[in-house]
């Protein structure tokens, strides 16, 4: 907020009875600001003071655009208005800015005063101008600087007391969660005596975790931020179910402490649901999703905008137009506004990825790829963007060749970066290759550099693994890769994930004496959750029956006795119960067995019954594969001119409406005859 140190030096200067009254308003104990505005208004417009007094007042009801012109008038540093205070009009200039999102034209006018041959002394020495500085670089993502500016204010101790000292290291915190994850959790434990966490310290030192892909670490900490977030709200951490209280704030009727608590806790269980994901529990991640979607306006914007980020992520194969319309919102002026660069990178590499896998909606492409262009010309997603337009554009096309136009345009972007020879850049230049059909170089290039690449890029593995089982058909060099890739993968955070594709991929391919192996070292374990160890159970008794029966004869007793499914190795079809285990001769006693009554439940709704043939036809009709797409995005619809577009829509209006006088002529044909029956 703005220093009432500056209404004192301003307020010292009032010689007018104008200027006495107003000066007299802004010292009484409660001072009413919109009574400040209008006295200043009775004032002359070329008075400086009144024009400086009344741009504060609005300050002070949250009205910084109004202010901004009237403090933009005064703000004069080679020649200042008398009876102001020159260095506190630019404060308040530059706060206005801030406070309304520009933060460029913020960090210039403070960086102009504090170079100023006359006013940079006492601006340099200032708190209250060395914050906002601070603060300016880091919401435009310069944060080194931000955080060189913070450690200066702290190191001169530049702070009233020792909850301004808090907040100053909560800010440092911040901006060091984006580069240094070391000096983050130092900074976050300067808070208070005794190294005792705050929230914000707790949760910047997630984010910096997150960002080192300690996702384990991450864990604890936002664990740690909920149960303080919790805790400064009133509530018992250990009894405290925050998704529900989420689902209880989609009601009218809420209470606010409720809301509130939501609302400080959302952050943390948008983090909590991105560490879920990039875990692989998506199921986690969907669960602490689910409630903050309804909450759009209840939520601060970024907050909702990183849970619509995360929840088109995690529902990316569920629903394409639900997730289309969570990636859109995100990207309306207001709340783009409001995300960092890269999240708007993010956001639209995501929606082009969507749009290609939706139907190719080329042109709609090409203006997101130059939209991230513009944003960040160094970014790689930028560059993979438009390389994956540009093989879809060459597919529609019928284009082929040895280099294709995809292909070039990525060597010359990696060219002009020097990095011919990063992981990254094997791997995408074997995706292109594969899409050319050209297998042996694909394989060639990810094979020339897998020490390096494996764990940067743990999706390599299974393009190579899969390469050679399935276009190539050598399966036991497929195997050795994957084996090889195991020691690379030691240690990382992608561990526990490569252990399962590992155990699957050699079941799928009949190498049952690895995957049990493989799978019995996932179940000893400890980050296996209780529905993947379901699965992985199941699968290791399949595999071991084969070659080691004391091995499934060991863990058959946790098999399910029903017939639920579970997903086998391949990912295609139910995995053992005890029925196929009695195919292997693994037997035990059910229910059915020992002579219970078995119930079979009784079927919810009836059966479909397959399309008729019509007479004089051979086979049923097709059914239209665009039935759920809107009627104008179809490709047989969009493409037809608009005198065309219009005949079609009144045609179908007009059958519609012959339809539902069918179905009401039906429904009182029915009554008639059920009032005739009735008689």
């Amino acid at each position: 907020t703005v220093s009432v140190l500056y209404w004192k030096r301003a307020f010292a200067m009032a010689t007018t009875q104008q200027h006495q009254a107003i000066a007299a308003a802004t010292e009484a104990e409660d001072p009413d600001h919109a009574k400040i505005a209008q006295l200043c208004d009775r004032c002359p417009k070329a008075d400086a003071f009144a024009q400086y007094t009344k741009g504060i007042a609005l300050l002070q009801q949250g009205k910084a655009a109004a202010a901004q012109p009237l403090l933009a008038a005064v703000d004069d540093l080679r020649s200042p208005a008398s009876g102001v205070n020159p260095l506190g009009i630019r404060f308040a200039h530059a706060y206005c800015h801030y406070k309304t999102g520009a933060f460029s034209q913020a960090l210039s006018l403070l960086e102009e005063v504090m170079a100023h041959a006359k006013f940079g002394a006492r601006a340099k020495a200032d708190p209250a101008v060395l914050n906002l500085h601070a603060q300016a670089l880091y919401n435009l993502e310069k944060y080194p600087e931000a955080a060189a500016a913070l450690e200066a204010i702290l190191a001169a101790g530049m702070y009233r007391d020792d909850v301004e000292r808090s907040e100053l290291l909560t800010n440092l915190s911040a901006a060091y969660s984006q580069f240094d994850f070391a000096k983050c959790q130092e900074s976050s434990r300067r808070g208070t005596e005794g190294d005792n966490v705050t929230f914000d310290g707790a949760f910047n030192a997630a984010t910096g975790a997150i960002e080192k892909k300690d996702y384990t670490l991450a864990r604890t900490l936002l664990a740690q931020a909920l149960g303080l977030c919790l805790h400064e709200h009133g509530h018992d951490v250990g009894s405290t179910d925050i998704v529900a209280l989420a689902q209880q704030c989609a009601s009218d009727d809420c209470p606010k402490a409720v809301r509130d608590t939501v609302r400080d806790a959302a952050p943390v269980m948008v983090q909590q649901a991105f560490v879920a994901f990039a875990t692989g529990d998506e199921a986690g991640a969907q669960k602490l999703l689910a409630p903050l979607i309804p909450l759009q306006d209840k939520l601060p914007v970024a907050t909702y905008a990183a849970a619509c980020v995360n929840w088109a992520a995690v529902r990316r194969h569920s629903d394409f137009f639900d997730t289309f319309k969570r990636l859109k919102y995100v990207q309306q002026p207001q709340v783009e506004a409001r995300l960092t660069t890269r999240q708007r990178l993010y956001v639209k590499y995501n929606t082009v990825l969507l749009l290609l896998g939706m139907g190719g909606r080329l042109n709609e492409c090409r203006r997101l790829v130059d939209a991230m262009v513009r944003d960040d010309p160094d970014s790689e997603l930028g560059a993979l963007a438009l390389t994956a337009v540009l093989v879809h554009k060459d597919g529609a096309a019928g284009k082929s060749g040895k280099t294709s136009r995809a292909e070039e345009h990525f060597r010359a972007f990696v060219a002009q970066r020097g990095a011919e020879d990063a992981a990254s850049t094997r791997l995408t230049l074997a995706q292109l290759a594969l899409e050319r059909g050209n297998v042996a170089a694909a394989l060639d290039r990810i094979r020339s550099a897998p020490a390096a690449m494996l764990k940067q890029f743990p999706s390599a593995v299974a393009t190579v693994a899969h390469g050679y089982a399935t276009r190539v058909g050598d399966v036991d060099a497929a195997v050795a890769v994957v084996q090889a890739a195991a020691a690379a993968f030691a240690g990382t955070p992608d561990e526990d994930a490569y252990a399962i594709f590992a155990a699957d991929f050699y079941a799928a391919h009949h190498r049952d004496a690895l995957a049990a192996a493989a799978y019995e070292k996932v179940l000893a374990r400890a980050g296996v959750d209780a529905k993947q160890r379901q699965r992985v159970v199941a699968a290791l008794v399949r595999a071991a029956a084969r070659v080691n029966p004391a091995l499934a004869l060991k863990f058959r007793d946790q098999l399910p006795e029903d017939a639920a499914t579970h997903a086998d190795a391949s990912g295609a079809g139910s995995g053992p119960t005890v029925a196929a285990m009695a195919e292997v001769g693994l037997r035990r006693p059910t229910a059915r067995a020992q002579g219970a009554v078995v119930v079979k439940p009784a079927r919810t709704r009836p059966m479909r019954r397959p399309p008729k043939i019509p007479e004089g036809a051979t086979s049923a009709p097709q059914m239209d594969p665009e039935r759920w797409v809107p009627m104008k995005q179809r490709t047989y619809i969009r493409d037809l001119p608009a005198r065309r577009q219009r005949e079609l829509r009144r045609r179908r209006a007009s059958e519609q409406e012959e339809k539902r006088r069918q179905a009401e002529r039906r429904k009182r044909e029915a009554a008639a005859a059920a009032a005739a029956a009735a008689k």
